[in-house]
């Protein structure tokens, strides 16, 4: 039976608990647990799971006019896995634009009447991803979906993609990893309130 994304997370350390000294995330909040799928690219066994649970995901809102678009940086290689197996034409966005050469912010080529499904590696706020889906509304393309492995299930997010009128899937997300758990994790009154019910 093959293992299930969560214990992939938990086996290799990519999904890590310190109560004692919490971790302090990119958006400044302050939690006993930290994500990490980076980690996950240096194990080929567990990266292929990722990549075949990806493909089934994503492969239902495939159609002639997709392409691939990647967060960078951690949603690159996911999205250059994906780019290639289906056999699409690949991009990926900067959080800021090149300080250098042409100062981009969107890598690659984009056309209007693409359809563009959109990979990030991890959701917490989803900031850095509606930061992706705008530049792109703005630019005047077209975002099916977004996809990512994990979400931590915070309110901000759901309400954030919902805003935007953009659907989203995860291959897993918190919940189900604290199911797999031997020991719950405790959460002061300001950090329940983060998450959606």
């Amino acid at each position: 039976m093959q293992p299930s994304i969560c214990s992939l997370l938990l086996k290799h350390n990519a999904f890590v608990i310190n109560e004692t000294n919490p971790f302090t995330w990119s958006s400044g909040m302050t939690m006993p647990f930290y994500c990490d799928n980076r980690v996950l690219l240096s194990f080929p066994e567990s990266r292929k799971i990722i990549i075949d649970e990806f493909c089934q995901l994503i492969n239902p809102h495939i159609t002639k006019k997709t392409a691939i678009v990647g967060i960078a940086t951690a949603g690159i290689p996911w999205a250059s896995f994906l780019a290639a197996h289906f056999q699409l034409p690949l991009t990926y966005i900067r959080p800021v634009p090149k300080n250098h050469g042409r100062a981009k912010t969107i890598e690659g080529e984009l056309f209007p009447d693409q359809e563009i499904l959109l990979i990030e590696d991890l959701i917490s706020t989803g900031k850095s991803s509606a930061k992706a889906i705008t530049l792109l509304q703005e630019n005047g393309f077209k975002v099916k979906y977004l996809f990512a492995i994990f979400s931590y299930g915070f309110k901000e997010s759901h309400n954030l993609f919902k805003q935007l009128e953009i659907p989203y899937k995860t291959l897993t997300n918190f919940n189900k990893l604290q199911k797999e758990l031997n020991t719950p994790i405790t959460f002061n009154e300001k950090q329940k309130e983060l998450f959606f019910d």
